[in-house]
This record gives C-alpha cells, structure tokens and sequence, in this order.
C-alpha cells in the first residue's frame, strides 16, 4: 500500500531524524531492489489466521540480508508474535502500537536488543513483577561491548521491574549509582525513561 508506506516513512523520519528511511514494496522488490546496506527492514505485513507469511518472511531476508527484521501487524494475537520470531524477526508491533513506541523499539532492535511488547503484553505470568527472574536469553541479545558488566546486572533488575532503591540494595552500591548506571543504559538504548 503505497500511500500507507509513503506515511510510516515520513512519521519515522519526522520523529526519527537522525535515521535514514527508505520505502518500498513488493512490486519494487521483484524489480531487483535490494537493501544491502539497510541496518532494519521494518515490514508491514498484514494478519492472517496462521500469523506471518514464511514466504513473505524469507523473502524480506533475502532482499535484506544483513537487517534485522522488525514486523508490523494488525495482527497481535501471541501466536502470530511467536511465529514471527520463531521465523527470525526480532521485533514484532502492533498497528496499534503508538509511533514513540516503534521508533524505541526499533532502536533497541539496532543495538542487538529484541523489540516485542505485543508478546510481553499478551505472554505475561500472573506473578508480581519483584518476584520474576530476568531472562537470560533475552539478554544474551545485547553485545558485550555496549554495556559493563554493573550495567548489565542493573539492566536485569530494572527489567525484572525492580525499583532503585531494591536494586541497590542486591547490588550493593548506592542508589545514586543506581541513577548514574540507568542514564547511561538509557542513552544506550536511545530511551529516556523507564
């Protein structure tokens, strides 16, 4: 849909300056473009009973070979999230999803995060959030080279929704380090908050 492409391209540029949006579609696509040098192919990809298209999927990867792929569905429902990261994407929003979100999640995706907080929504035990372990293999993700290492553990905890002052605590370091180590995992991540 070229008029929906044309408006997603302009709405990540207006609130994304800094990064370079190209838009296309299949039609282009099967005429030999290819995004070599693309960091993300972020793919409007429209729902379907079974979730995304392996097809659809492969062919994006090839047409984009070294981007990480980020889908956006009408489609929100967790098994199609599942099967759109089982097939290799590693991000997955809703249309629903407000622009501020996207451009944050995309962002996480270029720094070797993962991005699917339709999954998170959908997926989420009935545990309270201090009693939840952090997740390994979702921060196996980030490089070892963008965090330190008291990043990284201040990172888990703050992912597994603990406060500063508890975070410290387990720690063993001063709330105000806390504070220093978020400001630096935000600028990171390219967010401002929480």
């Amino acid at each position: 849909r070229p008029l929906v492409r044309q408006c997603l391209a302009g709405a990540l540029e207006a609130a994304w300056p800094a990064a370079r949006v190209a838009a296309t579609g299949w039609d282009q696509l099967d005429r030999g473009f290819h995004g070599r040098e693309a960091d993300v192919c972020l793919a409007s990809l429209d729902g379907s009973a079974s979730g995304p298209d392996e097809a659809s999927l492969a062919r994006l990867r090839a047409a984009f070979p070294g981007a990480a792929l980020v889908v956006l569905s009408d489609d929100d429902r967790y098994p199609a999230v599942a099967k759109a990261a089982g097939l290799g994407a590693r991000g997955y929003f809703s249309t629903s999803a407000d622009l501020r979100v996207l451009v944050q999640g995309i962002r996480l995706v270029l720094v070797g995060g993962t991005a699917m907080p339709v999954a998170v929504a959908a997926a989420a035990p009935a545990v309270p959030p201090l009693a939840r372990e952090p997740n390994p293999a979702a921060m196996s993700r980030f490089s070892a080279e963008l965090f330190t290492p008291k990043e990284i553990e201040v990172l888990r905890s703050l992912a597994s929704g603990r406060p500063n002052k508890l975070i410290a605590h387990e720690l063993s370091i001063c709330e105000t380090t806390v504070k220093v180590h978020l400001r630096h995992i935000f600028r990171k991540l390219g967010t401002t908050n929480r």
